[in-house]
């Protein structure tokens, strides 16, 4: 594409700034336009020209007045450009390798100074860096070196392919970015061609390189610390007894890329919260990979112990890193010994104590902690066996929890009902050693084993209770009438091998829960040899409702001097009567009036009420109210006594009915109650609606007239003479109803 160029073009030195991104340095660039002041472009401007218009007056005097000589080669000559490029990191320029040393992460700002030394204009077509990392990674950045025409005072690009650098202007890009780790190097390359005066491009600029280099500091410090050979960074750590030997290791090394200074090393260590100082050193410089060892010992104290090794050093850079590392022990002996006695006796040695059969024989086991450790988790579980094979399995439990300190004692209680023999209790102790916080420690005491005797006598008795010769031990029991009589039958058996005597029989009315017991029956039984049995009677008045009487025996206890044992048994009825009252009317819908009888017309709408009365004593539930004429059913849950429930159907009258509701209900022992009711339907006949030929009438003539009159007579008559009828029948049904009555109509 052919341009104009004006000869007396001003050469100008414009600087820009492009934005872009250097991979992995992190590196970003950006665009802007330096420019002047509007009043200060003005007034140059003015300037400027004056001092052109001057110096076009100079040149021709001078020429006038000196010999011709060679002109300098002109921007339109057509020479190559010749063009330099400067590259500078953060304002230096770095030829060879380290370069600048930077911390990792600072900022870098990469100055790309790109001058034209020749007598051409030169048009530049691209601005690339290519770079390589610390890590071995590489990458190239092409920098966008275009100008914004909109920005205030930004020169125009003359061509739209880029920027036009005149013979004497330098441009100035920058870019910016993050250092990286290690050696860094990157090298920019500009592309540019020579522009002719016909606006034409001549020959390429080639070769226009620049390299620069910066290395990025990393500095970082490590320290990994051992106790006895083994990393032990988390609690509870190594379990020792008090006094064994600690050797503590720590290795320190330079995790960075530059030398440290001033490596200074501390180890405090302590046991619920007291610190001491457990060893200190210093170390003049480390270089980068570079480790060193530092050793200390000491002897195990009881508790649960940690120490933290913390190393702080300045890297080269003046930046400051630290790192640290911690080794945790718990000293002590963890153990626990196991006491057991039965019923409060010690008895380790058969018989043991002597307990009444059926008793509650209660095992006690203290545990004392005899270690210097907390002590958690115990369980205490074992079994009672007989002479005879017998076992009955237990688990001991205590009221408190927690852990167990050293020199405390913690008591573990387990119940169990005697049988009768020979029993041994063997029970099984373990627990776990934890230190204050509730964790395991590596240390564990040893499980202990208890045993502990008992023999059981064979005293026994057992009574059982009947109502109205039936078992009738759980509610609601036999089913009675109100008032009529009610037999218990009570059955004492002596079920031990020792003989009772001074047997006391009571049965007391406990059906009341709010009233005291009454007594149905007292009676005693001075002796009962063993596996005889004796049977008692008596007899009372049903009442209504839910009813129990409890009977309860108690003897003297052959086993244990001045006490009894005893047996009980319950023994329920329920009294009541179940009946059910129905009452069935109809109404029409319309009127609300409701009636045994109702005749009404045919297809009027129907209502009918069923009325359900729990007329009993006790309770009623399933209610079903059936009625298959009108094919209708209602359902209820319950009802109680005198309690009433209310069913609604409705229909339309068809023809005449007597229809009848069945309704059925259920007692609290399952026996079905029925009742029933019955409703009369009268249902008059429609009128016919059409004449002879089959078409509605239409009025008006007097022959229908007549003829209408006619039919309501002869329909009254009907009517009259069937009511007539009917009350002859109902006068036949009823001896007193008066014979003389009449019907006008």
């Amino acid at each position: 594409m052919a341009r104009s160029i004006s000869p007396a073009r001003r050469r100008t030195t414009r600087v820009i700034a492009a934005s872009a991104a250097l991979l992995l340095s992190g590196a970003a660039v950006s665009a802007v336009a330096q420019t002047a002041d509007p009043e200060e472009s003005e007034t140059e401007s003015a300037e400027a020209e004056t001092s052109e218009a001057a110096a076009t007056e100079t040149e021709a005097s001078e020429a006038d007045a000196k010999p011709t000589e060679s002109a300098p080669a002109d921007a339109d000559s057509g020479e190559p450009a010749e063009l330099t490029l400067l590259l500078k990191t953060n304002g230096v320029e770095y030829l060879a390798a380290p370069g600048s040393q930077i911390s990792v992460g600072a900022d870098v700002e990469w100055t790309y100074e790109i001058s034209n030394t020749g007598e051409s204009d030169a048009l530049l077509l691209g601005l690339t860096d290519a770079w390589t990392a610390g890590d071995g990674a590489a990458g190239t950045v092409d920098l966008p070196i275009e100008l914004d025409p909109s920005a205030p005072g930004a020169p125009v690009p003359e061509d739209p392919r880029g920027l036009i650098l005149e013979p004497g202007d330098t441009w100035i890009v920058t870019a910016q970015g993050s250092a990286v780790a290690g050696q860094f190097t990157n090298t920019a390359t500009v592309e540019a061609v020579t522009l002719l005066a016909d606006g034409s491009e001549g020959t390429e600029v080639e070769g226009v390189e620049a390299t620069s280099w910066y290395f990025g500091g990393k500095a970082g410090v490590s320290i990994v610390k051992t106790l006895n050979g083994e990393a032990l960074s988390n609690a509870p750590g190594l379990g020792l007894a008090p006094g064994a030997a600690l050797n503590w290791s720590y290795v320190i090394t330079n995790t960075g890329n530059i030398d440290l200074t001033s490596v200074e090393f501390v180890d405090r260590g302590g046991i619920d919260g007291a610190q001491s100082e457990v060893t200190k050193s210093s170390l003049a410089s480390l270089a980068p990979g570079e480790s060193t060892t530092v050793t200390a010992s000491g002897a195990a104290q009881i508790g649960q112990y940690s120490n933290t090794a913390t190393v702080t050093a300045t890297s080269s850079d003046g930046t400051a890193v630290k790192a640290a590392d911690q080794a945790w022990y718990v000293g002590g002996t963890a153990s626990f010994t196991a006491i057991a006695e039965t019923n409060g006796v010690r008895a380790d040695q058969a018989p043991g104590v002597t307990v009444a059969t059926g008793s509650n024989v209660e095992t006690t086991v203290e545990v004392p902690n005899t270690g210097d450790t907390y002590l958690d988790s115990f369980t205490v579980t074992g079994s009672t066996n007989s002479a005879e094979g017998a076992e009955f399995l237990l688990t001991a439990t205590s009221a408190s929890t927690g852990p167990l300190a050293p020199g405390a004692t913690r008591t573990f209680v387990a119940p169990l009902e005697a049988a009768t023999g020979q029993f041994t209790t063997m029970l099984n102790v373990t627990g776990v050693a934890v230190n204050a916080h509730h964790e395991r420690l590596p240390q564990q005491p040893s499980a202990a084993v208890v045993n502990s005797w008992f023999l059981a006598g064979a005293a026994g008795l057992t009574v059982t209770k009947q109502a109205n010769e039936e078992d009738a031990s759980s509610a609601p029991g036999i089913a009675v009438t109100e008032g009529e009589e009610v037999t218990w039958t009570y059955t004492v058996t002596n079920t031990g091998t020792l003989a009772l005597t001074d047997l006391q029989v009571v049965d007391a009315d406990t059906s009341p829960s709010d009233a005291q017991a009454e007594p149905v029956h007292s009676e005693t039984i001075p002796s009962l040899a063993p596996g005889d049995a004796v049977t008692l009677t008596a007899t009372g008045t049903a009442r209504a409702g839910q009813y129990r009487n409890t009977v309860t025996v108690t003897a003297a206890d052959p086993e244990r001097a001045g006490q009894s044992i005893s047996a009980a048994d319950d023994a329920y009825y329920y009294g009541g009567v179940g009946a059910l009252a129905v009452t069935k009317q109809v109404r029409e819908a319309a009127d609300g009036s409701f009636a045994d009888q109702l005749e009404t017309d045919e297809g009027t709408e129907l209502e009918w009420e069923i009325v359900v009365t729990n007329s009993g004593t006790t309770t009623l539930s399933g209610v079903v109210a059936n009625d298959g004429d009108i094919e209708a059913t209602a359902r209820n849950e319950d009802l109680e006594p005198g309690e009433s429930a209310t069913f609604l159907f409705s229909g339309i009258a068809d023809a005449d009915l007597i229809n009848t509701v069945e309704v059925s209900a259920t007692d609290p022992h399952g026996t079905e109650v029925t009742g029933s009711a019955q409703a009369e339907l009268i249902v008059t006949p429609a009128p016919q609606a059409q004449d002879e030929a089959g078409e509605e009438p239409t009025g008006g003539s007097a022959t229908g007239w007549i003829i209408g009159g006619i039919l309501v007579v002869l329909a009254g008559a009907g009517l009259t003479y069937y009511l007539v009828k009917r009350r002859s029948a109902d006068e036949g049904n009823n001896p007193d109803a008066e014979a003389d009555e009449s019907v006008e109509g």
